[in-house]
């Protein structure tokens, strides 16, 4: 496994998680809709796509709990500050989302996951929600 890169103070954008409600509604209905697919599409269309769409959901949330654990840059001032924290706000919203989203679809697939292509390391991660263990 690639050693992760070491968490350094990551410059703040003022409007890093603008509109990011709407990102949250996506994702829930999203993953609602993944979820409903194994009972309601009888085509099989969403399960066509469902490695993409957990693997994307998964490096979504890797990738904001790596923005959640980076620390602010000293020199940013008060304004950054309340700018980091806003944007720290905002990126654990979006981390809580990711979570629910992704116990609602392996919960709804947890017998079928094995059979999704996926990288190891997704595919582990999944696992431990499957197992409410994440």
């Amino acid at each position: 496994m690639p050693a992760k890169p070491a968490v350094k103070a990551a410059p703040v954008a003022p409007d890093m998680f603008a509109g990011h409600q709407l990102l949250l509604w996506a994702i829930e209905g999203l993953s609602e809709v993944v979820a409903a697919s194994i009972t309601d599409d009888v085509y099989g269309t969403t399960q066509k796509r469902l490695s993409e769409i957990l693997s994307s959901l998964v490096t979504l949330l890797e990738t904001t709990e790596y923005f959640t654990k980076a620390t602010i840059s000293p020199n940013s001032g008060v304004a950054g500050l309340a700018n980091h924290q806003t944007n720290a706000e905002h990126a654990t919203a979006l981390k809580l989302t990711l979570k629910s989203a992704l116990y609602r679809i392996t919960s709804a697939f947890h017998v079928h996951l094995n059979a999704v292509k996926l990288s190891d390391s997704h595919k582990a991660r999944l696992q431990r929600f499957a197992a409410f263990a994440e």
